[in-house]
């Protein structure tokens, strides 16, 4: 029963903090200026549409670098990446050849000012 407390413990925990986390990121992008939030708004969309691609990207991007930093700090050894960089162009790389293949077929605007 003792352990079964502790696990829920540190689980409440983890979710605590991921929360307080969350919380403080939504605090930080709300005190941006319009013009960071326009930028950051331009990275994670395409021409105003959100972009699922480039969201996902960044999440396994993220998680890609912090267990790799694990791994090297912890076991001390530098791990073939080479998978993580497939699965991460793989990623963009749809995202990318479907817009090519909108514009080729005159479906999607060159994006730029007009």
């Amino acid at each position: 029963m003792n352990e079964f407390l502790f696990w829920l413990a540190k689980l409440l925990l983890k979710f605590g903090v991921g929360g307080l986390l969350v919380g403080a990121l939504y605090w930080f992008f709300s005190q941006m200026s319009d013009g960071a939030k326009r930028f950051w708004t331009g990275v994670f969309s395409d021409n105003g549409v959100p972009s699922f691609s480039r969201v996902a990207t960044a999440l396994i991007l993220i998680a890609a670098v912090t267990w790799i930093s694990y791994i090297v700090y912890f076991k001390r050894e530098i791990p073939d990446v080479g998978g993580v960089a497939i699965l991460i162009g793989t990623l963009y790389g749809l995202n990318v050849a479907g817009n090519a293949a909108s514009r080729f077929g005159g479906k999607l605007e060159e994006p730029g000012p007009k």
